[in-house]
């Protein structure tokens, strides 16, 4: 308008961003008219907050929906799955080989959902929360049946990209190089709560991260009591082979593990050197559990 000066500040806050991939924005405005005194100025502030979606946000995520080549049964059916069936359903159909996943009657989504593929239903499968694909015919999902969106019908989201490796979430749960999650060594078991908090207990563990349990890795620690970390994300590493490491241990001073597994009807072996997590329980939260070896479900 004629007559009137205005001016604006504005401030970027970037703490949030390793953690949480928030980026918040803050710009303040004034404007005197010309007609008024020198201080009767009009300010406005407007707070804006950003964040880039990732995987981390979804209960449930995949980028294709069949099963990983890895799981097939021999290394020629492995190296055909590798070849044949990492294609997204909506850019072409998969072979008939490829074994895929199927939604049916007695599932239940209890949380944010989202492929990059074009997912297949078999009878009524149910949906609580946002529901999302990235089909760019909008064609969201095949089969026969009735599936129930009761937070939404399924929408439009572009392509999310996964990290390469389980670097990017070790990063964000190592203390030591500013991450904001929970750190353990060796085989661990995590069991989540309902009243919010974990019980830990990790053997081998020595140093975790501040609100990460106080370990000494003598195998004689209590489990500890936790709360959920800061940016909700746990990771399970082995046993350094460095003995300047504050996490090394030699040998498997402890048993097998420390933790008494393998249990009865347990074929799996362990090794008190790898990064197993051990999980049960009720979560209360956002939790994202990684490990440098094996994720074992030892309950509901």
């Amino acid at each position: 308008m004629g007559g009137e000066f205005g001016e604006y500040v504005y401030s970027v806050d970037t703490s949030q961003l390793p953690s949480d991939g928030v980026i918040r924005l803050e710009a303040t405005g004034r404007i005197l008219p010309a007609s008024n005194a020198t201080l009767d100025y009009r300010t406005r502030t407007v707070v804006a907050t950003v964040k880039q979606k990732s995987f981390l946000d979804f209960l449930y995520f995949t980028d294709f929906e069949t099963l990983d080549p890895i799981a097939y049964s021999g290394s020629s059916n492995q190296a055909w799955a590798e070849r044949n069936c990492r294609v997204h359903r909506w850019e072409q159909n998969r072979p008939s080989g490829c074994i895929e996943i199927y939604w049916t009657s007695r599932d239940v989504v209890n949380g944010p959902f989202h492929t990059n593929d074009r997912w297949r239903i078999s009878g009524n499968p149910t949906w609580t929360n946002d529901v999302s694909g990235s089909a760019i015919d909008l064609d969201f999902y095949t089969g026969s049946g009735t599936p129930d969106f009761q937070g939404g019908d399924p929408f439009y989201q572009r392509v999310l990209e996964m990290p390469p490796s389980n670097s990017q979430l070790r990063t964000l749960a190592d203390y030591e190089i500013g991450g904001e999650g929970c750190l353990y060594t060796g085989p661990t078991e995590i069991i989540t709560r309902s009243d919010g908090t974990l019980r830990i207990d990790s053997p081998y563990t020595r140093e975790s991260g501040p609100g990460c349990g106080t370990f000494s890795g003598s195998g004689n620690d209590a489990p500890q009591t936790v709360n959920l970390p800061a940016n909700g994300v746990i990771f399970v590493q082995p046993i350094p082979g460095v003995a300047s490491d504050p996490n090394y241990t030699a040998g498997c001073p402890f048993g097998d593990n420390g933790l008494g597994y393998p249990i009865n009807y347990d074929d799996n072996d362990y090794s008190c050197r790898d990064g197993d997590a051990f999980v049960e329980g009720t979560l209360n939260g956002r939790l994202t559990i990684a490990a440098a070896n094996d994720i074992v479900i030892t309950w509901h």
